[in-house]
């Protein structure tokens, strides 16, 4: 009985240590911001924003495989080249409004360190552009 109890504990106590350990870079870059308001944006006039992502491993290059709005509105720029541990970049999001009133966009930001994509948001209200 008393080895059987030691055998359950000792399996318990491996079980949560293994749960507990995971890779150097899972979740080990940041982005600066989730979320940028633009406010007032003319119809038809691209308003761009940079959105600042951070490889926090210290041993691994970040990838970034894919950035990308939810409709043809959003357009994204970054970097395709790895990104050094410690080392930021910039990726780009350039939105194009053609619809008057508040908007809500996502990014997707797929990486190399994390099976589940990251998002970050830009919002703001479209107004009619004014004239000259």
């Amino acid at each position: 009985m008393k080895y059987t109890l030691l055998i359950i504990a000792l399996s318990i106590f491996w079980t949560v240590g293994i749960a507990q350990t995971t890779p150097d870079n899972v979740n080990n870059y940041t982005i600066n911001k989730r979320q940028h308001n633009f406010g007032k944006v003319q119809k038809d006039v691209p308003v761009s924003v940079e959105f600042t992502i951070t490889n926090n491993s210290a041993t691994d290059s970040l990838i970034i495989k894919k950035a990308k709005g939810k409709c043809g509105c959003t357009a994204t720029g970054f970097p395709k080249q790895p990104i050094a541990p410690s080392e930021s970049v910039p990726i780009k999001v350039t939105y194009n409004a053609s619809t008057l009133g508040d908007f809500r966009k996502g990014i997707t930001i797929w990486t190399n360190f994390k099976k589940e994509p990251d998002m970050v948001f830009v919002t703001g209200t479209v107004v009619e552009a004014q004239k000259q």
